[in-house]
């Protein structure tokens, strides 16, 4: 997240992806959170989608420093791992946030 966030700050990278990669990273933070104080422990565990991101956020975290560096590949190539890198963003967010939901919504609510 760290590392989007200074590649968005030296115009390496978009925004709009930076946004989406720290309110994923947000989303989950916080929702670990809520779930751990409303019902108690979460044992989570990587899910696929999220190993998919992680290894698209570092590929085009690599891509995009090479091109810095040495001006390839191409911004084409820059372009389509962006959106591949939102897409599989967004798409580790909902399934995390669908995995939380269904846990949530199968167990009773602690008390205090």
């Amino acid at each position: 997240m760290t590392v989007f966030i200074e590649a968005a700050w030296l115009a390496l990278v978009p925004w709009w992806i930076t946004a989406a990669v720290v309110a994923r990273d947000v989303m989950i933070g916080l929702g670990a959170l809520i779930y751990r104080l409303w019902f108690g422990p979460l044992h989570g565990r990587p899910t696929r989608f999220s190993k998919v991101n992680t290894a698209a956020q570092l590929l085009y975290i690599t891509i995009v420093m090479l091109n810095a560096a040495f001006g390839v590949p191409p911004g084409e190539v820059l372009a389509a791992m962006a959106l591949l890198t939102f897409l599989t963003t967004v798409l580790s967010g909902v399934h995390y946030l669908q995995i939380f939901t269904r846990r949530a919504w199968a167990q009773p609510p602690r008390t205090a």
